[in-house]
């Protein structure tokens, strides 16, 4: 699946996602693709953070309560309150 397909197919809402493989072809573990008609500062830096703390649920919760986010909140909202919480404090 190409990136433009994964965006149209996958991820129709969302502004950035990150991905984990290196393909042999260019691609990084660190790579960070975004979405250029809903792009987002906090967004794309979130997704960048998964490259480094992982992107599961529990790797999630690690990183929003570094960012002082509270188990609630992030049981509600979910990983909605990372990108929330950089924003907050600048990063949007």
């Amino acid at each position: 699946m190409t990136v433009q397909q994964f965006f149209t197919d996958v991820l129709t809402q969302s502004g950035a996602a990150s991905a984990s493989y290196a393909n042999g072809r260019g691609a990084s573990i660190r790579d960070t693709y975004f979405n250029p008609g809903a792009i987002r500062a906090e967004v794309i830096l979130h997704e960048t953070l998964h490259s480094f703390y992982g992107s599961t649920y529990e790797d999630d919760w690690v990183l929003a309560k570094q960012l002082g986010v509270s188990k609630s909140d992030f049981d509600t909202l979910g990983s909605n309150t990372i990108s929330t919480a950089l924003k907050n404090a600048g990063c949007g």
